[in-house]
């Protein structure tokens, strides 16, 4: 039976994309879709595979059917590039994936980052991509949120400043950045809210003063509000 396999790696962000990216897939070729979590076997950021938290109930691949897709030729072709037996590697940030009406089943492994490969499907994701079990405190900020004109802001930190690989690759925005960035969104929006999350909170705290931010926990997320 043909399937179409996603491997998923990263977090919360990276597997959504490559989820979306595997269910249009499997809808275009009429098959079933299986994810593949073997990545996450020896890779411990980011809390892992975080969809069971959605209202997705994925195949998983089974131990048998990993023998048709091992990890030892994605290792041996990530380390010579040349050998593209059975891996095809594209670094355009969107290519049109080709020859899909064959009776093979094929895996796909990247993180998908472009709405073009999703995009036909995107009200059916928008479903399924619903939290299930939300807190109380979740609820009561989701509200607060939706009842006033609010902008969220994610600030990012954590392993992007432990991390040197991360750090080096990515970087991180400074401290004027973000404050200079609400000061326009203030002038060009009136009456605005601001719900900033970030996995720093003590860093994010630098602007309570100039815009009276309050502290805010959930079950999910750290979060500082500005009123």
């Amino acid at each position: 039976m043909k399937i179409v396999v996603i491997r998923l790696t990263g977090g919360l962000g990276n597997q959504l994309f490559q989820y979306a990216m595997g269910y249009a897939e499997a809808k275009e070729q009429n098959c079933q879709m299986k994810i593949d979590l073997r990545g996450y076997k020896k890779y411990h950021l980011h809390g892992g595979y975080r969809l069971n938290n959605l209202k997705i109930k994925p195949a998983m691949l089974t131990k048998r059917e990993m023998l048709y897709f091992p990890n030892i030729l994605v290792r041996a072709i990530n380390r010579y590039p040349r050998l593209s037996l059975y891996l095809k590697r594209f670094e355009s940030e969107y290519f049109p994936v080709k020859n899909k009406e064959h009776s093979k089943s094929i895996e796909f492994i990247g993180f998908w980052q472009n709405e073009q490969y999703f995009k036909r499907y995107k009200n059916e994701l928008r479903k399924i991509f619903t939290p299930v079990n939300l807190s109380s405190d979740v609820l009561k900020l989701k509200e607060r949120i939706q009842g006033q004109n609010s902008i969220a802001l994610h600030i990012r930190r954590g392993d992007y400043i432990s991390n040197h690989e991360a750090m080096n690759t990515h970087g991180v925005c400074s401290l004027n950045y973000y404050i200079s960035s609400v000061s326009y969104v203030k002038r060009m929006v009136a009456n605005i809210s601001f719900f900033v999350f970030s996995d720093d909170i003590q860093w994010c705290k630098e602007m309570q003063e100039k815009y009276l931010i309050v502290m805010m926990k959930s079950t999910m997320l750290k979060a500082i509000v500005r009123r």
